[in-house]
């Protein structure tokens, strides 16, 4: 496994930095609460349009619904991505339906975004 580490202190450091950022961004959330009930929601994004790596603020998106929709189906495909790995591991625990149900609402989901977008 030695050689699948990068020993370059510097590159695996801003690599370090960068992952930080971003778990950092990424758990910027905004609670609301009402009378009945209080929820969270993030605060940014992903930025599709920038070139390399970005985050753009969810009101910022709300004028934007181009690149709010891209986002979205970015945000989806992620999502999915970790629901395929969630599904390796619920074979074992035989919740591999549960998994496979979210995996298919999201193709749903996605489906219903490239029709509106058509």
């Amino acid at each position: 496994m030695h050689e699948l580490f990068d020993w370059d202190v510097k590159g695996a450091a801003e690599r370090w930095w960068l992952y930080t950022a971003r778990v950092i961004i990424g758990s910027v959330e905004i609670q609301i609460t009402t009378k009945n009930f209080a929820y969270k929601a993030p605060v940014y994004m992903r930025d599709t349009a920038a070139d390399g790596q970005g985050y753009r603020s969810v009101e910022a998106l709300k004028d934007d619904p181009v690149h709010a929709r891209d986002s979205l189906i970015y945000t989806l495909e992620t999502a999915a991505g970790h629901l395929r790995r969630a599904l390796d591991l619920a074979v074992p625990l035989g919740l591999s339906r549960e998994v496979d149900a979210l995996l298919v609402r999201i193709a749903g989901v996605q489906r219903v975004i490239k029709n509106r977008a058509a």
